[in-house]
């Protein structure tokens, strides 16, 4: 089968395949430097006023620091606790994360810009986490309550717990500008079949109940695990669902539809962030490992085969976030030099 033939067939039965028409993009790499006394990296989003995302304590697990890239910068933000991680920053540099003074007892907080202190956010209970906050500064995330954790909307600081499908567990990861916020749910114990998880791919509108998202596997009684994890202004979802054979896939909904994003000849992949253009970065496994992966007009790349010559000793593992620019921030290694993890932005250039 040629590659015209195999497109084709692609297409007809609704996957995105590994096989390329058009011509790669390219892109030039820097590396997003750790602040003094931090290593192993975690980059979360990309906007207008950088990177943001948090650090280690080197040779350590906790403390970790919330921490913004910018202008050529590494910048700590403040907080008055011990340990915060950063995970959302909007288009006006408002920032939402956490706090934490020992491990596992997290606070959500925002922060105005890179240059000012922590503002706590009300919690339903004890704990909670700010993960993701919209243009007009509506903030997602989740809070803990008596008999779980449900997913919670932070709107001027007031906030409105979003409920469940039944289980006593869900998050909210992505919020886009029309108050659209999808996430995941657990479903009634007892209420799907032997091998479910409980765990489903969910979307709020304003005021309204979770709403479950198609599966891959077209089962009403949520059998197999799903999440979603981000949406664009459009409205188009992406994140990752389990195949009927039990392996876990990158996916798309749009309209209510759902489709397998597909791999790069391995078994798993995971969609993790879209920008308005449609184009979609997260992870994707091919038959040796997991590779960051950029899916952009329908075709499955690898990012570490899109980079210029001079950038080839770098192996990325994840794509993180994706701007309206088409800008990446990934995460990755540099072989021979450390085996710490290192944030790295992807700047197109073809």
């Amino acid at each position: 089968m040629n590659k015209a033939i195999a497109a084709v067939a692609c297409v007809l039965v609704s996957v995105v395949c590994p096989w390329a028409l058009a011509a790669p993009p390219t892109f030039s790499l820097t590396e997003l430097r750790s602040a003094p006394g931090t290593s192993d990296c975690e980059p979360r989003a990309l906007g207008r006023g950088g990177v943001v995302g948090f650090c280690a304590a080197r040779g350590a697990a906790f403390p970790t620091f919330a921490t913004v890239w910018s202008g050529g910068r590494t910048i700590r933000l403040e907080t008055t606790l011990a340990s915060s991680r950063a995970f959302a920053m909007n288009y006006s540099g408002m920032i939402v994360g956490m706090t934490a003074q020992a491990a596992e007892q997290f606070h959500p907080v925002m922060w105005l810009s890179a240059t000012q202190g922590s503002r706590s956010l009300p919690v339903l209970s004890s704990y909670g986490v700010a993960f993701a906050v919209n243009a007009g500064g509506e903030i997602v995330g989740s809070a803990t309550v008596a008999d779980g954790t449900h997913a919670v909307l932070w709107k001027n600081r007031v906030i409105r717990d979003l409920g469940t499908l039944g289980g006593s567990v869900s998050e909210a990861y992505g919020i886009n500008d029309s108050g659209i916020i999808v996430g995941y749910s657990q479903v009634e114990k007892g209420s799907c079949g032997a091998r479910c998880t409980g765990r489903h791919a969910v979307f709020w509108t304003r005021g309204g109940p979770p709403t479950a998202l198609a599966g891959l596997t077209g089962d009403p009684q949520f059998q197999y695990t799903s999440t979603a994890n981000a949406i664009n202004g459009a409205g188009t979802i992406v994140g990752e669902a389990q195949t009927s054979t039990g392996q876990s896939h990158a996916v798309s909904w749009t309209g209510g539809q759902v489709t397998d994003l597909a791999t790069l000849g391995g078994d798993t992949s995971n969609a993790l962030a879209i920008n308005s253009l449609g184009h979609i970065v997260g992870s994707a496994s091919d038959s040796k490992r997991s590779v960051a992966a950029l899916w952009e007009n329908g075709t499955l790349w690898d990012l570490n085969k899109l980079l210029t010559p001079a950038n080839a000793q770098v192996y990325l593992t994840e794509g993180r976030a994706i701007n309206d620019s088409d800008q990446i921030v990934a995460l990755g290694f540099s072989p021979g030099r450390d085996d710490s993890r290192h944030v790295y932005l992807l700047q197109p250039i073809s």
